[in-house]
């Protein structure tokens, strides 16, 4: 991606552009141009005569009353920054801010890293976490879903829909990644955990159109005679 060339020019975010000053300054050219007097004008509205000849001045000079743009605060971040940030956020899309700014060792807080992350087209999300699905379990769920897709309100009722958790001792830890838009289902921006020498607890449990079920604890591997015996309870 090509740098862009850095704009130290930026619109003001203060008072003097509020709608309310801008239509201040309307009013004085307005009457400007009626062939009032500048301390008149200065009369009419309240406002200082400096005030009053300054939009009086900048209307004859550059045919408008609005606010020039500001020289902004250089940036800290030089080109060449710019383009290792770049480079770090889309060679370990899940690193953070601060993890950047220091492996790069720019000299600049993680939020200007943040800010020069954004500028390529880059967001910060949580990254996707998806289940590993065979082609037959695809196939097996589209069938699912065509074969009930036009059932109705009755027979919904009927239905009791279980399934079977798995708890894990591995705390789920929070994590971001940097991505454009329409790739958070790449492959490098899913989250992958490690659970080796973890301790897990296994749980059954249905709902249907009332409420929730009970839960029911599942002991050894879930198989067929385990789920037959919890439905027997």
């Amino acid at each position: 991606m090509e740098v862009q060339p850095q704009h130290h020019v930026r619109p003001p975010r203060t008072r003097a552009n509020r709608p309310e000053v801008i239509t201040s300054r309307g009013r004085i050219i307005g009457y400007h141009k009626s062939l009032k007097g500048i301390r008149e004008i200065s009369r009419l509205l309240g406002i200082s005569r400096d005030t009053v000849r300054l939009w009086v001045r900048r209307y004859k000079e550059e045919g408008h009353a609005l606010t020039r743009a500001r020289p902004g605060k250089p940036r800290v971040t030089t080109p060449a920054a710019y383009q290792q940030i770049q480079r770090a956020a889309e060679r370990a899309p899940l690193s953070t801010a601060v993890r950047i700014t220091r492996e790069t060792g720019i000299q600049c807080h993680p939020i200007t890293t943040r800010r020069r992350i954004r500028d390529t087209g880059r967001h910060c999300f949580i990254p996707a976490r998806k289940e590993t699905l065979t082609d037959a379990h695809r196939e097996a769920r589209k069938w699912f879903a065509e074969a009930y897709a036009v059932v109705g309100v009755d027979f919904c009722r009927s239905v009791i829909f279980t399934d079977e958790k798995c708890l894990s001792s591995v705390a789920a830890v929070g994590h971001q990644c940097w991505l454009l838009r329409n790739t958070k289902y790449a492959r490098r921006h899913i989250h992958e955990t490690s659970t080796s020498g973890r301790v897990t607890t296994s749980m059954h449990g249905w709902m249907w159109w009332v409420g929730v079920g009970e839960l029911t604890d599942i002991e050894g591997r879930m198989n067929a005679d385990q789920y037959i015996n919890i439905l027997e309870q």
